[in-house]
Order: structure tokens, then C-alpha cells, then sequence
């Protein structure tokens, strides 16, 4: 007997039962005399969302108990206001410990169709539904004949009452349709054996009939699977456990019903249309806390400066008169001709001269735009990071008209490779600071500048450069550069009498010059679009960086928003590799993601060898030398023309993105043909680079992604755990003994594996209450120099996410807290769920995550409810009071209030502002306040142990490990010497503070 006929056999005894007390004909009077019921088929399917129908659950056959529902009425009101459009009450009393009871509690609290979940198979079981008040009833097709099915089916419809008609598999869909049911279930669990498949609604939505409701069932835990099921076609989502179980009901249905109106909302607008801070499921902000305030500030600013006319007139007279727009779009017909000869395609290219440019490139349109949001905003500092120098100068170019200060952060490597623009910056006045850390190529400015930013966000504004980082910068860069596309438009109608080109080409970096010249052509259908990547040797080679090519990137966060990624399979970020400055980047923005997914752009990559290639051709054919990076999209043009030829062109118009100049690629290109000599060898890759210390794999781990199997890797069952908090304890104890705990960081790895260990379990013997063990991450926006050293031996000891449990227990066995410090992509590219899971079982206490808003944690949120472990926010001194309050609704253990604004490290002294954020944080809701970031002193300690809950050190603990260099390991015996003291040091302070 399978579990659907046990759960179906113990529904009709119990029916028998309840019979004996009250007949048939007694609930059909009931049932005929009841209000009438509400139309629920109107709830189920919006256009501007996808309904939840929100259930009353305190058990499932697979899970066993999940949660304690004492007044399912107060549960289901928590729904009702989160947004829920349906309540659903499970009435099986044997296995979900469910009761008609509920119901009635529901039904009359609620204002909103609820629905009764059982295992009916009688005419007793519909009447009784509706004498309780039922708007909606199950049926499930797999417990039913196809008799009985539709005779139910029209005995429900008859008492006014919506049926959802829950399928598993395509036969049953086929007779569901066929009895004519018009709300339709596709249940991802199988209720003959309990499995879970999420993906089984991907395969059996398609070809149901438009006029029929489809709702997605089981598997649902969060956002994440509502977004999955609504860009499948799912018009509702049933939500059980998801919900039943989370710590804030309210905002767990908020969460999914704003999952569903993202979704909707990108089906919606026009594809040229769309805002931030989501394309699909890419973008958000992946930032620290200290950082919402200035982001919060320039999209407010930019949305009164976009409807203002005074702004754009200043903006585009200043692009005619300053900057030299409209740029050309110049015709290239001997080029076309060697296209035409090489393909086969009678192509009549066109290229838009962005290199006719003030400054000579594209940059200068979205450098120009934020330059005068800074006025607007009253900045006076700028800083911005830049790969092949042309953001740069453009950045420094504005500042000098504008006359703001200016500080342009530069890869080394990029920085000796692109000199001249490193000179022409200079020249205008900008501090250029060469990055040594990490491989000092873009991403590694781009981490700096954050850094920077971090610190002095009060009086400066970060030019971000291209469409990525955290929202507003992917939509507000695009739509300074949206001009290219505007202008090329425009021009091939009236100078050249054409009506649409049938391709646009353009290089893929970031992305901002692709998207500027794409954007005005998303929308029409007969234009194909192409980006290209750098392609460096090729996919295979591992030197490259291609992001979109099977094998190549994965989805990740990064640098403040989630795209695809070239990482490894522990979530560190890969080197990367091009003769291109410009395209070497591991990320790209996360509009050019959800084109990618959504099948629009069509991209590719050209190899450096093809890069150069085309590069002499245009040279050569037109007298115009453009730069390495729009050679990708030159070298790209004779792909696209294979592409149209093969899909059936024999004739085409192509516009070909020429984004740069090539003055500043002379020296390599030179070097690269043979023209120039030096020591360097002819078709030098680039200049050495440090080896990568992780391996060059892209796969997802030894282990699958679990979120939405019934168990996780080691066995155990998902459901909700009960296990007190282990931080809220010991805050609780120490507030009964009148001290403040104290927290103590130091990196897993380092200064090697079983030293760290020993490190651990030293810091705890010594005074340390709770230990916040970092993860080592390649590319850390919060940590300090001496955090960052310490991490960087630690991964270039091959550290992995997947023995930090060892950690854990190392703590947690030493009579320590543990607590885990991660920047967000190690945890989500380890799989939330996995994670959450393996932490709870090391004895894992809470996580702190810098780079992890609330508005960006329903995830985890999610996965620690389930688990029970503390989730630890952070605040900064320029947080909102806003902020505060919705950093300390979200927060469990502790919030992590940050000392001062900045990166870690040791600071002489400490100001007033970290006691004033404990007072604000307080009055907003948090119960335990902890002081971090900058402590470094017992007197310090002392200072903020008596006014904080809490006390976190990590530079001055980590530093006791680090030799005098402060870049290697100092010796084993004597760090461990200096750690033990410096523990002993910093407890007799902190504990000591209020005695």
C-alpha cells in the first residue's frame, strides 16, 4: 500500500466516524445553508503577481512535526496580511495533525477564500467543505477513478466551490483536463513515495490550455522557487512549510508575494524598459550595510534628476558642446567586402564611432551623467576604478571641469600595459593608486574602490564604470549610455535610409557599451544582437573570461550583485585572462545575465589571436583603429555574418559597436604584430601574473544542491529545528552576571590547518566566549590589510568551505560559540540549504554575512529558521533609523553594529559614534547590540564593553599569527604564545568593563 492510499484510507475512517454524529442529509442542509462562497478563482491569477495560497501546516508524512500552530486563526491572519491571496487548512488529523477545528478558526478570521486540504474521495467529505465554510477543496487526481473525479469535480462546482485538482504526472494532467477541471496543481511531490522533484513542474506545465489556473505545489521554500515557478508559467504558488515555519510569518509571505510581482513585472515591461534592481533573477545588492545609505541616496537622486528637464538639457548640451555628440556612424564598405568574401554574407556594415569621443571612448557618456548627479548630491570627492584606463581619464576628465577631487584605483598589471593612460589621468589632476593585492587586474580596483568607499562614503560618490554592482549602477549606467543605440538608430534612418539594421555587434566587459547600443533595439525582433566576451586562448584553456559559454561562469554574487561568474567550485573567484584590459573582468552585468537566460542576445567570444586579427582588418581596410576591445566585437561581425547567413540572410545590415580607440593599445598591438621590439616576445599573452592559488574548476562541488530535497546530503530531514540559540544564551548569561561577551575572529586556514585549530581552541582557553570563524574569500570588501593577508596564506593553503566544520566542532567541543564570518557567495555557491545543514550538525551556532542586506537574505532567512541558527546583520554609524529597524527585525543572536565606517583593522582610538548606533540600534527593535571593527586595546574593550552587549576583535588577534612583515606567518610556537596573551589581555578588559 503506497502512502497516498494509507493517508486516503485513514481520511475515510475518520469521515465514517464524524458520519456516525452527523449524518449525510444533515450536511447537505448545512452545507445548502452556509454564506455563499467566494470566488476564488479571481484570486488565483493576476497580472502584476503570482498569488500565494499560504497553508496552515503543523506536520507532513516526510518531515514529521515542523512547527506548533496553538492559534491557527492568529497564523492565518499573519498570512492574510503579508499578502497571501488563499489560506489553505489541512484537515487530516492522522499524519498532518490537522482538524475541521482549524478550519473554523480560519474561516471565520479570515477575509480571504480558504481552501480545505484533505484526501477527499466522498460526496460526504464536498458537503461538509462547504457546511464549514470551504471556498475551495482538493481533489487529487491519483486517489480518484476518472468517474468519481469528475462526478466530485461537478458536485463541488455545483455548491459554488473552486477545486484544485492536484496532478503528478502528464497521464494525470490528461485527466484532469479531460473532466474539465479549470485549476490545475502540479504537485513536485510524489504522494506515493514522498519524493521531491522541483523540477517536475518544468516538465508538465507546458501545453496546458490557456484558460486554465495553474498552481505549483510543494518544494516551495522561498523566493527562490517562487521566481523558478513563475518564470515556468505558474499563475499561484502553494506554500507550506515555507511559511508554517518561518520565525516572522508576516514577512515570509510578504517575501514571496514580492518574488512574484519581480517575476510579473519582467514579463510585463518592455524588455528596453526595465528597472533595477532586478532582471530576472540577477542583480540586487550584495553590499554591506554601510553602503545602503549613499546607494539609497543616488537612486533618489537620480530619479529627480531624470524628471528633471533642467538636468537633461544640462547633461546633453554638455555631450553636443563638451563631449562631441552625436558620434558618426560611418559606413565601412571595403571592411563589409572582406566579411562578405570570408562568410559568404552581403553584408552592408555600419560602425557607431564612439571613438570620436572626447577622451576616446564610450565612458565619457556615463562618467558625464554621474559627475553631475555628485554636484547634485554635494559630493566634492569622486573615486573610480578602471581596467584599460578609458573610465579613468574619462572619470578624471569630469572631474577637472567639474573641479572634484579625483582618485582612479588600477590593477598593477593593467596599469604597467596601459601607461599612457595612466600619464593622461595624471595629467588631469587624478591620484592614480596602482593595486598590488589580489591579481591586480580590474576586479581587484574594483575591490578597492569599495573599500575606499566603505570609509569615506559621506563625502564621496564611487563612478562605477559599467552596468554592474549593486542597484542603481547596472540601470543608471545604461541609461546614461543608451545614447549609442538612440543616436545609431536614428542615423542609419536618416542618413542612410534604412529602416532597422538586422545586427548589432558590441564587446562584452561589463557590459555598458553592449547595452548602450543594444538597448534601443531589445524590443524589435528583426534586429539579432551579439555580444562578444573575451576569449583570451580559448574556453578550454582556462585563460580567458568568458562567462556565458557552457562550463565557463556560473551564477554567483559578486562585487554587489548576483550574475554569472567565472569561480571555482568553492566559490573563489578564478583568475581571468585577456589581451584586452577593458574585457578582464570575472563578472558582467546583470541585465546582460537575464538577456543571456532569456535567450535575446545572442553571445559568443573572440580570442585574443581573432581579437587582433580584426583589429588589423579594420585598420587596414578603413583607416580606423579601434581599440582591443571593440576588436572583440569586429572579430565578432564575421561570426554574427556566419550566424545570419546560416539562418537564411543572403543580404544584411550590420552596425558593429567601435566603443574605443585604439591610440592606447599601440604599445601591445605594436609588440603584437612585430612592430615594436623590445625584450617583451612577439604575441605576449600579457605580463606575468601570480598563479592562481585554487583550481581551475567550475564544477558545483562534490555534492548537489539539496534546497528542495526531502534530506540533505548527511541524511538528516529538513524541517524545523528546535535548538535554543546558543548566542541569545550566553547574552542571557552574561547580562545576569552584569558583563559584555567577548567575540574573537580569526580566518579558518590560517596560519595553516592545524595550527588555526589549535589557534581556536587557545583563544577560547583564554578568555574568548564566542569565535567568529572567517572563511577565507578571494575577493573580501570589508576586511583590512592584516585580515586580508591572513586570508590569502589561508587559501593559498587550499582552505575550503568544506572543512570549516571542522572548526565548528573545534569550537564548539572547547566550550566556545561558534560562529561563521562568509562573504554571501561562498555560502550560496556551497548551497544555502547544504550549508545550513552540515553547520547545524558541526554544533554551529549563528552566521555573520557583511556582504548580506535583509532585503537580500529571504534564502537564509528561510534555511536558519528551519535550522534554528542566528543570523547576524550588520549596521553601520550612517544607518537609517529605518535601516536599524529593518536590520533588527531580520536579525536573530545579535546585530553586529560596526565601530566606525570603513574596513577592519586596528584603530588607536575610538569616537562617541559606536555607543550613539548601540543606543539607536536598541531603541530599534534589537535585544543584544555588539560593537566591532576597530577594537584593538583592552582599555578599547573596556570602553565599548560597557555599553554594548557584546565586544568582537579580530585584526589585533590575528595579528599576534602574522610575522613583522605582516604578509607571512609568524613562528607556530611563538604566535600561539602571543595569542594566548592577547586573549587573556582583551577578556580581562571586556569582562571587567562594568566591575
Amino acid at each position: 500500500m503506497s502512502v497516498l492510499d494509507e493517508l486516503v484510507a485513514g481520511a475515510l475512517e475518520d469521515q465514517r466516524t464524524r458520519e456516525r454524529s452527523v449524518s449525510l442529509e444533515d450536511v447537505k442542509r448545512a452545507a445548502l445553508a452556509a454564506p455563499a462562497p467566494i470566488d476564488a478563482m479571481r484570486w488565483l491569477k493576476r497580472a502584476d503577481g503570482i498569488p500565494v495560497i499560504a497553508e496552515i501546516k503543523r506536520a507532513s508524512p516526510s518531515k514529521g512535526h515542523l512547527s506548533d500552530i496553538p492559534d491557527p486563526a492568529a497564523l492565518a491572519l499573519e498570512y492574510e496580511k503579508g499578502g497571501a491571496s488563499a489560506i489553505s487548512v489541512l484537515t487530516e488529523g492522522r499524519r498532518f495533525l490537522g482538524s475541521l477545528d482549524d478550519f473554523d478558526k480560519v474561516r471565520a478570521a479570515v477575509h480571504i477564500p480558504v481552501l480545505r486540504k484533505d484526501f477527499i474521495v466522498t460526496d460526504y467529505q464536498i458537503y461538509e467543505a462547504r457546511a464549514h465554510g470551504a471556498d475551495l477543496v482538493l481533489l487529487i487526481v491519483a486517489a480518484l477513478d476518472d468517474a468519481t473525479l469528475r462526478h466530485l469535480l461537478e458536485l463541488s462546482h455545483e455548491l459554488g466551490m473552486t477545486v484544485l485538482v492536484e496532478t503528478h504526472t502528464r497521464e494525470e494532467i490528461d485527466r484532469a483536463i479531460a473532466v474539465g477541471a479549470r485549476v490545475i496543481g502540479i504537485n513536485a511531490r510524489n504522494l506515493k513515495d514522498l519524493k521531491v522533484d522541483v523540477n517536475k513542474y518544468n516538465e508538465l506545465a507546458a501545453n496546458l490550455p490557456d484558460d486554465v489556473i495553474r498552481v505549483a505545489e510543494s518544494g516551495v521554500f522561498g523566493a527562490v522557487e517562487v521566481e523558478d515557478y513563475g518564470r515556468a508559467g505558474a499563475d499561484a504558488v502553494l506554500v507550506g512549510e515555507g511559511v508554517a515555519t518561518a520565525d516572522d510569518h508576516e514577512l515570509a509571505v510578504e517575501r514571496l508575494v514580492k518574488a512574484g510581482a519581480r517575476v510579473k513585472a519582467s514579463e510585463t515591461t518592455p524588455l528596453s524598459e526595465h528597472h533595477g534592481p532586478y532582471w530576472g533573477q540577477f542583480g540586487g545588492r550584495y553590499v554591506p550595510e554601510a553602503l545602503i545609505t549613499a546607494l539609497d541616496e543616488l537612486e533618489r537622486v537620480y530619479d529627480e534628476a531624470k524628471a528633471d528637464p533642467e538636468f537633461h538639457k544640462e547633461f546633453m548640451t554638455l555631450q553636443q558642446r563638451y563631449v562631441g555628440r552625436p558620434s558618426p556612424l560611418t559606413e565601412a564598405p571595403r571592411f563589409s567586402a572582406l566579411v562578405r568574401e570570408k562568410t559568404g554574407l552581403d553584408a552592408r556594415i555600419f560602425l557607431k564611432r564612439e571613438d570620436l569621443n572626447h577622451t576616446g571612448a564610450h565612458k565619457i557618456n556615463n562618467a558625464l551623467g554621474q559627475a553631475l548627479l555628485v554636484k547634485r548630491m554635494g559630493k566634492t570627492r569622486v573615486i573610480a576604478e578602471t581596467g584599460a584606463g578609458q573610465h579613468g581619464v574619462a572619470t578624471a576628465t569630469v572631474c577637472a571641469m567639474l573641479g572634484l577631487k579625483c582618485r582612479i584605483y588600477m590593477g598593477q598589471i593593467d596599469a604597467r600595459r596601459q601607461a599612457l593612460n595612466v600619464a593622461r589621468m595624471r595629467m588631469l589632476g587624478a591620484e592614480v593608486v596602482e593595486v598590488t593585492l589580489g591579481d591586480r587586474i580590474l576586479k581587484d580596483a574594483i575591490n578597492e574602490a569599495l573599500r575606499d568607499w566603505v570609509t569615506n562614503v559621506k563625502d564621496t560618490h564611487y563612478l562605477l564604470g559599467t552596468v554592474a554592482g549593486p542597484h542603481p549602477f547596472p540601470e543608471m549606467v545604461r541609461d546614461f549610455q543608451k545614447i549609442i543605440g538612440e543616436e545609431a538608430k536614428q542615423q542609419l534612418q536618416d542618413w542612410y535610409g534604412i529602416d532597422h539594421p538586422d545586427a548589432v555587434c558590441a564587446c562584452v566587459g561589463g557590459g555598458s557599451n553592449a547595452i548602450g547600443v543594444m538597448n534601443a533595439f531589445l524590443d524589435d525582433e528583426r534586429v539579432n544582437l551579439y555580444g562578444y566576451e573575451a576569449g583570451g586562448n580559448g574556453p578550454e584553456s582556462g585563460r580567458h573570461a568568458i562567462r556565458f559559454a557552457p562550463g565557463t561562469g556560473q551564477l554567483g554574487m559578486f562585487q554587489g550583485a548576483k550574475s554569472y561568474l567565472l569561480e571555482t567550485d568553492e566559490g573563489q573567484t578564478l583568475d581571468t585572462y585577456s589581451i584586452s584590459a577593458g574585457l578582464d573582468y570575472a563578472s558582467v552585468g546583470p541585465e546582460h545575465s537575464w538577456l543571456k537566460d532569456i535567450g535575446r542576445v545572442n553571445y559568443s567570444w573572440a580570442t585574443d589571436e581573432e581579437a587582433m586579427n580584426a583589429f588589423r582588418d579594420l585598420s587596414q581596410t578603413e583607416g580606423i583603429i579601434p581599440a582591443i576591445e571593440s576588436s572583440h566585437a569586429v572579430a565578432g561581425a564575421y561570426k554574427a555574418a556566419a550566424d545570419l547567413k546560416a539562418k537564411g540572410y543572403d543580404k544584411a545590415v550590420m552596425i558593429i559597436n567601435i566603443s574605443g580607440r585604439g591610440d592606447k593599445d599601440m604599445a601591445t598591438a605594436g609588440k603584437w604584430f612585430g612592430y615594436l621590439t623590445d625584450d617583451q616576445p612577439r604575441r605576449s599573452r600579457s605580463p606575468e601574473r601570480t598563479a592562481t592559488p585554487w583550481p581551475e574548476t567550475r564544477g558545483r562541488g562534490d555534492f548537489p544542491i539539496m534546497t528542495n530535497a526531502a534530506t540533505t546530503p548527511s541524511g538528516q530531514p529538513l524541517g524545523i529545528s528546535h535548538k535554543p540559540s546558543q548566542t541569545e544564551a550566553l547574552f542571557t548569561r552574561f547580562k545576569a552576571e552584569n558583563k559584555p561577551a567577548f567575540i574573537g575572529y580569526l580566518p579558518y586556514g590560517f596560519p595553516d590547518p592545524d595550527t588555526s585549530l589549535e589557534a581556536l581552541r587557545t583563544m577560547v582557553e583564554h578568555g574568548v566566549d564566542a569565535v567568529e570563524i572567517g572563511l577565507p574569500y578571494s575577493d573580501p570588501v570589508m576586511d583590512g590589510p592584516v585580515i586580508q593577508a591572513a586570508s590569502s596564506i589561508a587559501l593559498n593553503n587550499g582552505e575550503t568551505i568544506r572543512r570549516v566544520f571542522e572548526a565548528v566542532e573545534t569550537v564548539a567541543n572547547a566550550g566556545g560559540v561558534p560562529l561563521v564570518m562568509s562573504y554571501w557567495n561562498l555560502i550560496y555557491h556551497y548551497g544555502v540549504e547544504r550549508f545550513a545543514t552540515d553547520f547545524e550538525n558541526a554544533g554551529g551556532a549563528g552566521l555573520i554575512t557583511p556582504d548580506l542586506i535583509p532585503d537580500e537574505a529571504g534564502e537564509w532567512i528561510e534555511a536558519s529558521d528551519r535550522h534554528g541558527l542566528d543570523r547576524i546583520f550588520l549596521v553601520s554609524p550612517d544607518s537609517s533609523t529605518e535601516r536599524l529597524e529593518i536590520v533588527s527585525r531580520n536579525a536573530r543572536g545579535f546585530v553586529y553594529a560596526a565601530a566606525r565606517m570603513g574596513v577592519t583593522g586596528e584603530r588607536a582610538q575610538l569616537d562617541a559614534s559606536p555607543e550613539l548606533l548601540v543606543e539607536r540600534t536598541r531603541k530599534a527593535g534589537a535585544t543584544n547590540v555588539c560593537v566591532g571593527i576597530g577594537v584593538s586595546t583592552a582599555e578599547q574593550g573596556a570602553k565599548v564593553g560597557s555599553y554594548a552587549d557584546g565586544v568582537i576583535v579580530g585584526s589585533a588577534l590575528v595579528h599576534t599569527l602574522l610575522a613583522d612583515d605582516n604578509r607571512t606567518a609568524r613562528d607556530k610556537a611563538e604566535g600561539l604564545r602571543l595569542l594566548a596573551a592577547k586573549s587573556e589581555e582583551l577578556a580581562e578588559g571586556i569582562h571587567g568593563a562594568r566591575s
